[in-house]
């Protein structure tokens, strides 16, 4: 099911001159998605992954959204330190 996914990169910039960036991103690609064979989207939903799979591209839907809630905030997004080990 590898083939399902499709690796992205985002960039958004805030108008306040704020910006970040996501590498190597891994997303379902929706027409491989549309063209799996009825046998493997049956496995999917069998092993309850397919519904997963949906409320991952409506996510993706929302990444607007977030962008615009990002560019609220007053203080910039802090990301926290790598565990270490």
């Amino acid at each position: 099911m590898r083939r399902l996914f499709k690796e992205m990169n985002a960039k958004a910039d805030l108008a306040d001159g704020r910006g970040f960036s996501i590498q190597g991103l891994l997303v379902v690609a929706e027409p491989r998605l549309m063209v799996l064979p009825d046998a493997d989207v049956l496995k999917l939903f069998r092993a309850g992954e397919m519904h997963m799979v949906s409320l991952h591209l409506a996510s993706l839907a929302n990444k607007q959204k977030l962008v615009d809630r990002l560019a609220q905030r007053p203080v910039p997004l802090q990301v926290p330190p790598l565990p270490k080990g």
